[in-house]
């Protein structure tokens, strides 16, 4: 049998398959090129409030001999702690820490040494001998000039409410009628008997170069001459006693510490401005006698000289 081509065709047969009601998910574990993720481990919650700690310092500055001490982990309102002992080199005296430790702690502190040479003369402040202190103040510009006693206006305010001294509001200022004991303070009153007292003499002043110049121009030699004599010896009662209380004032009162209104020191300012007030007094009650003589002078010149007409 010859050979010859042979064609081979493909029969297809229809199938119906039937479709499922429900479709059934593939896990994603069987998705091809799939790699299953590390499982991220939970935080942990963290604190809504942070506390925070402080430290406080206390070291021995440039000629302390003692070691610093620092104490952490302290929180606010604890109790500061206490300072240790200073101790200096010889010849060198121990004088207070550069700021006066807080008596709890409020933050981070550090308080340095602060040390007196014993071979610098110690002079006490006028202000500090009057008001009876005894702290000494160097000639060192960066020597401590701090008292002891308590001074500030706040504690001063406690004090006066503590002893129920009356005050009164002065521009939004707190004046206590006399000073809390053991306190420090200057007078308001002071000043002003101070100032009057510096008004007075110059009015008196002024009035007595008036009436010496008109002395001149009506009065005899010896009338005159002692007219002037009384003018100015009472001008200078009135000198005086103004000097007196000008130099009083800066030397016993400070007017950086508290102000209060009377003080042991308003009877000194009183009398002295008492003494020029009356000073003042005298000078116009004698122009008051003089101008009345010369009324007198007038009036009877006048009666003669109708008496001739």
């Amino acid at each position: 049998m010859p050979a010859s081509d042979v064609v081979l065709t493909a029969l297809w047969e229809a199938v119906d398959h039937p479709i499922p009601s429900t479709a059934t998910a593939i896990p994603t574990s069987q998705l091809p090129g799939y790699s299953e993720l590390p499982v991220q481990s939970e935080q942990p919650e963290q604190s809504s409030s942070v506390i925070t700690t402080y430290y406080v310092s206390y070291l021995p500055g440039t000629q302390g001999t003692f070691e610093p001490q620092t104490t952490t982990n302290l929180r606010t309102g604890d109790a500061t702690p206490a300072a240790p002992e200073a101790t200096g080199v010889e010849g060198w005296t121990f004088s207070g820490w550069s700021s006066i430790p807080a008596t709890t702690v409020l933050g981070n502190a550090v308080y340095i040494a602060q040390w007196t040479d014993d071979s610098v003369p110690v002079v006490t402040s006028p202000v500090v001998a009057l008001q009876g202190g005894t702290t000494p103040v160097t000639d060192e510009i960066d020597s401590p000039h701090v008292l002891e006693a308590p001074n500030s206006t706040i504690e001063m305010t406690s004090a006066v409410k503590e002893e129920g001294i009356p005050a009164f509001e002065v521009f939004g200022v707190t004046v206590p009628v006399v000073t809390p004991s053991g306190f420090f303070a200057w007078s308001l009153a002071n000043l002003i008997l101070a100032v009057l007292g510096v008004l007075v003499l110059a009015l008196l002043g002024l009035r007595t170069i008036l009436s010496v110049r008109n002395d001149k121009k009506k009065e005899e030699a010896e009338e005159k001459e002692r007219h002037t004599k009384v003018d100015i010896l009472l001008f200078l009662v009135s000198l005086v006693a103004a000097i007196a209380a000008i130099v009083l004032f800066f030397l016993a009162q400070d007017m950086t510490l508290p102000i209060v209104l009377f003080d042991r020191w308003t009877i000194a300012f009183a009398t002295l401005f008492v003494i020029s007030f009356v000073s003042s007094l005298m000078a116009l009650e004698k122009e008051e006698d003089k101008d009345g003589k010369e009324d007198e002078v007038d009036e009877a010149l006048s009666y003669f000289m109708q008496v001739y007409r």
